[in-house]
């Protein structure tokens, strides 16, 4: 019997904090579409959609994203850093109104512009797992670390959210 009843005081408890858990960003009132395709032609569906909602008042903001966060997780890459050692990070490829839409907040640095034409070619936002990774003070105005990214700089950093299951660690 006391086992039954820890054991039943445990499971309410996790589920508990899965019901509560603030993800780092508003998942209240999100909805998400698959496009299931390559980037180009998913950023033109994406564009599409874009046009058609635009002009609806029950939408508040709209963006759009290579990975959703309920798919099977946002590309991972690897890379050798410039002080020798191997790093491995998650990427999404996003629009300029990914931060505002699912409210993520700025620490430090701004949000993507677009009056700014390098943002969405060579603007990176990072967050707090991954300038903690690169124990960098200040990252902004940084490039990437590594010889395949000397031309993404790093414009702003987000406090750290859950695009992945709670298993993953950030």
């Amino acid at each position: 019997s006391i086992l039954l009843i820890a054991s039943t005081l445990i499971i309410g408890k996790q589920l508990d904090y899965l019901e509560n858990k603030d993800l780092g960003f508003a998942e209240e009132s999100v909805v998400s579409l698959s496009t299931v395709a390559s980037i180009p032609e998913g950023k033109e569906i994406a564009d599409r959609l874009r046009f058609r909602l635009e002009g609806d008042p029950s939408v508040i903001s709209l963006t759009s994203a290579a990975m959703l966060f309920d798919q099977n997780g946002w590309a991972r890459v690897g890379y050798t850093a410039t002080d020798g050692t191997y790093k491995r990070h998650f990427v999404n490829v996003v629009d300029h109104d990914f931060v505002r839409t699912l409210q993520l907040r700025i620490l430090s640095g701004r949000d993507f512009n677009r009056d700014q034409p390098g943002d969405m070619d060579r603007a990176v936002i990072v967050n707090e797992a991954f300038v903690a990774a690169h124990n960098w003070e200040d990252p902004l105005s940084s490039t990437l670390p590594g010889p395949d990214f000397d031309e993404h700089e790093i414009i702003g950093v987000v406090e750290d959210f859950h695009f992945a299951s709670l298993h993953t660690e950030i």
